[in-house]
């Protein structure tokens, strides 16, 4: 889980990345182990219309795996979506999960949002 520490401080020194989306198992141990070294997080539990996404001052959002799919759906279902909030997706998971996200999540989503 540490690692995952290292890969964005890589990313966010050599890369221009606004907000990215962390897809993994544990949102409760992610968000620890982040605000233990400075990063604040918000956790998405379910697409929630009121909330303005674009607008939330945070540069990571954890998402448990087995709800990104259903975000992202009511996301690109509810809102102008031409320009995403998000400018990266790294997906913390097993490797065949990863493969079936990305996969429903390219199909949805038609943009080219990163992903790791």
């Amino acid at each position: 889980m540490c690692s995952i520490l290292n890969k964005l401080e890589d990313i966010y020194n050599n890369n221009l990345v606004y907000r990215t989306i962390l897809v993994c198992y544990d949102t409760d141990k992610y968000k620890k182990l982040f605000n233990m070294n400075n990063y604040d997080v918000f956790i998405i539990d379910n697409y929630d219309n009121n909330i303005e996404y674009e607008k939330l001052d945070v540069r990571i959002l954890l998402i448990d795996h087995t709800i990104f799919i259903d975000f992202i759906s009511s996301y690109y279902n509810n809102v102008n979506t031409s320009i995403p909030f998000y400018s990266l997706i790294i997906f913390d998971i097993c490797e065949q999960i990863n493969n079936n996200l990305k996969i429903q999540y390219k199909n949805i989503s038609k943009n080219n949002t990163q992903l790791i």
